[in-house]
């Protein structure tokens, strides 16, 4: 591995344990390593909260968000690539939400936005700015995100939702705590998109580059990495196409161990 210039790290149950926490010892050890590579953080979740948790590791100031429609520079405060949503299909969506009384989450580069609550309060605790009308949405959108209790309107929700033009569901399924989800962004969005602008960006190639993930929306970012790592804790099928798989779980400082013992 003496070619890697990048390591991309998906965040949850990769980067961070089972409680979202980040170890001393990761922090440690990316503060040792950062002047020699790019360490990127890779995120299915908001730009706000992968800023969050690169800083706490001291990772590169490039964060990938929102599975890959945003990459940004925290330090300069710069947008560095960007799939945003049109208007037109923001409105769709929301009717549609508003039509079978799923949350409708909007995320952009610094906030997000959240329309009147059919849920209950539990997810509201992480910066969401509540709006009852979509003329409240001033800022470009990058992903939005569905959250029902109501399993049959959620499913006719995402029906009406996939005839939209241009809108690509990622991400979908039922949280431990019944709540379900799906993740929607502008067709063509990917990790592995991302990543291919990272190209451009960092004047690196494939082989420049190994990655860590755990879940299905890390695949097209293995596909775009020259070396791809599996965690212990992650799903089978990205376990079938990885080179190596960590030896330590999420909950173990897998990525850690493997980076000392291999890098």
């Amino acid at each position: 591995m003496n070619n890697i210039k990048c390591i991309l790290l998906d965040i949850d149950n990769t980067l961070t344990n089972a409680n979202e926490e980040i170890s001393t010892e990761t922090t440690e050890y990316f503060t040792k390593i950062k002047e020699k590579y790019h360490i990127i953080l890779v995120t299915g979740r908001t730009n706000s909260y992968a800023v969050e948790k690169s800083k706490i590791c001291n990772a590169s100031s490039i964060v990938v968000s929102d599975n890959g429609a945003i990459i940004y520079n925290y330090e300069t405060d710069k947008v560095l690539y960007s799939n945003f949503f049109k208007k037109e299909t923001i409105s769709a969506i929301w009717d549609i939400s508003q039509k079978y009384n799923i949350d409708c989450v909007f995320n952009s580069i610094y906030k997000r936005y959240r329309n009147n609550i059919y849920m209950n309060d539990k997810y509201l605790k992480r910066n969401n700015i509540g709006i009852n009308s979509i003329n409240e949405l001033k800022e470009s959108v990058s992903q939005i995100v569905l959250l029902g209790n109501n399993e049959i309107e959620y499913k006719k929700c995402l029906e009406e939702i996939e005839k939209i033009e241009n809108v690509e569901i990622c991400n979908k399924g039922m949280e431990s705590d019944g709540r379900y989800f799906a993740d929607l962004n502008v067709s063509g969005t990917s990790k592995g998109r991302a990543i291919m602008e990272l190209y451009k960006l960092l004047n690196i190639e494939k082989n420049n580059i190994i990655a860590f993930g755990d879940s299905m929306n890390d695949v097209p970012m293995f596909e775009k990495s020259g070396y791809k790592i599996a965690m212990k804790n992650a799903k089978q099928e990205l376990k079938n196409m990885a080179d190596c798989i960590t030896e330590f779980s999420n909950d173990e400082n897998g990525v850690i161990e493997f980076l000392k013992k291999y890098l």
